[in-house]
């Protein structure tokens, strides 16, 4: 979890349990002006209990109050402070992010909810000695559950994900409550940083590019999703970027569902973006084999691991690779 925001009450015990089983990279604390003092509290309990978070008490600012009472101003505060924050928190990377609605009014707790798209809603009611936490995720069209988490036998279990000297531990594939994280560890990282260096080092503006875009057409009703489409100088670009690929998978089936999905587009540039622990995975004759037919298709593939090796193929590969004008 990259984003846990909580509302800060007289007692916050259910966040503080949450934080402590989740260990957030960042923690909101949303503020009203009557909950200062327990702000500051809770901030220093968290600041000794997860010294690894980066905390931040939000609250009413000179000509924006809050104080957490009524529908219009805290729409109002909403509006002016939190939505602006949280979207340049997720300007480059739409991180994921979580709210704990279990404290503050049932005003504040309901707005927040439907003030961002959050990948998931915690709240944690008391049943007599049990302390579920409950999780869901809201849309426009449906409610969806997720499995509860039973704060009682978290002494006895082991963290969700471990790390010590010699072993990296994560959920399995048939844990489902960790789904999200599993799928940006498998490769979306990878389509993140290369996205990320396209703009702050090439400088390519970020409405330029799209992400994730499903492509469809009246043979291919379902369509295909193109990881990246860029426009640039008069030219469209799709772009595949592969950090790896499944067992069950090909070199082969990673050009052709490029130039299949490229197909529908019409004349654009078609650019492989994969990572070197991919290419290590094969002999110097296979990974020959399989240039040679990208070359045979008009795809360009490039084999970057840091900035610096994007930096040297865009500018130098003239001859094989039509975007030495980024």
């Amino acid at each position: 979890m990259v984003l846990y925001v909580l509302i800060v009450s007289d007692h916050n015990l259910a966040e503080l349990r949450a934080c402590l089983y989740y260990k957030p990279r960042h923690i909101w604390l949303v503020a009203s002006q009557r909950m200062q003092q327990p702000a500051e509290r809770l901030s220093k309990v968290l600041q000794a209990q997860c010294p690894s978070a980066q905390l931040e008490i939000l609250q009413a600012l000179p000509n924006v109050p809050f104080g957490g009472n009524t529908l219009e101003e805290t729409s109002t505060w909403l509006n002016r402070v939190f939505t602006p924050k949280i979207m340049q928190f997720n300007e480059k990377v739409k991180h994921y992010c979580v709210l704990n609605m279990t404290g503050g009014t049932k005003t504040l707790s309901y707005l927040l909810t439907r003030v961002y798209d959050w990948q998931e809603i915690h709240y944690q009611p008391f049943f007599g000695n049990k302390v579920p936490l409950e999780r869901f995720c809201l849309s426009a069209q449906d409610l969806e559950i997720l499995p509860n988490i039973d704060f009682r036998v978290i002494e006895s279990k082991s963290a969700p994900i471990g790390l010590n000297q010699q072993t990296l531990t994560f959920p399995s594939i048939h844990h489902k409550a960790y789904k999200e994280w599993r799928k940006w560890v498998s490769g979306d990282w990878y389509e993140q940083l290369t996205e990320h260096w396209l703009t702050t080092e090439y400088h390519i503006k970020p409405e330029h590019i799209l992400t994730n875009v499903q492509l469809s057409n009246k043979t291919d009703p379902q369509g295909q999703e193109s990881d990246t489409l860029l426009q640039y100088n008069n030219k469209l670009y799709v772009i595949e970027i592969k950090a790896d690929i499944p067992k069950y998978k090909t070199l082969g089936e990673m050009e052709s569902q490029l130039t299949s999905l490229s197909g529908q587009l019409g004349k654009v540039e078609k650019v492989l973006i994969v990572s070197p622990m991919l290419k290590a995975k094969y002999s110097n004759e296979q990974w020959l084999s399989f240039k040679l037919r990208c070359k045979g298709k008009n795809v360009k593939l490039l084999t970057v691991g840091t900035k610096e090796d994007l930096k040297s193929c865009l500018r130098h590969s003239v001859n094989s690779l039509e975007f030495t004008s980024l």
